[in-house]
């Protein structure tokens, strides 16, 4: 296995939320597979601009964290790389 050091926002897709009105979604995925979704808008734990809610479900104990900023997002991705083929 390799590791990949991926970084928001440029390494994910991003899209309207499918659930909520004037709200994002950046999701990084493998094999269509969802493991990192980040969050930001309207009923969201970030505006979408300056922070961000973000949930690695390689780590679903965790559930989302809350109020991250671009910096703290990435310093997260660099010190939890993807595990690859």
């Amino acid at each position: 296995m390799m590791k990949k050091v991926i970084e928001f926002p440029k390494d994910f897709k991003r899209a309207k939320h499918q659930l909520i009105d004037d709200a994002w979604h950046w999701q990084y995925k493998i094999d269509d597979q969802q493991i990192i979704s980040i969050t930001g808008g309207a009923h969201m734990y970030g505006d979408g601009f300056s922070t961000f809610e973000m949930w690695d479900r390689r780590n679903d104990d965790d559930g989302p964290i809350g109020y991250l900023t671009r910096e703290e997002i990435n310093r997260h991705l660099e010190d939890n790389p993807i595990e690859t083929d």
